[in-house]
């Protein structure tokens, strides 16, 4: 049986510590039997966001992709990340939530 793939799409805006943990903690889940992609959707940030991304590709077990919003909103992130899907099923998280392993 193949592994299922699933995007797993993150929206932030301005938060990069959140990020960074939420992005810590799903480094660490038990999802060896799912192919997994990670989008981090940047809603037009000011601060670190795209350095937390970049450091975290460096050691994620899971192919991660940075992708800009310059338009505002949580609907317009959401759908940046849905166009540059490229599995059979979308998953969509915060940047302050924390998956369980």
């Amino acid at each position: 049986m193949s592994k299922a793939s699933i995007s797993l799409i993150i929206c932030t805006k301005s938060r990069c510590a959140q990020l960074a943990n939420a992005l810590r903690v799903l480094n660490e889940a038990e999802l060896a039997s799912l192919a997994v992609e990670i989008l981090v959707i940047d809603n037009n940030s000011n601060d670190a966001t795209k350095t937390v991304v970049s450091d975290f590709k460096t050691v994620s077990k899971f192919p991660v992709r940075y992708l800009f919003c310059e338009d505002i909103g949580l609907g317009n992130a959401r759908n940046i990340g849905v166009q540059y899907s490229e599995s059979s099923w979308i998953v969509f998280t915060d940047d302050d939530c924390y998956v369980d392993k």
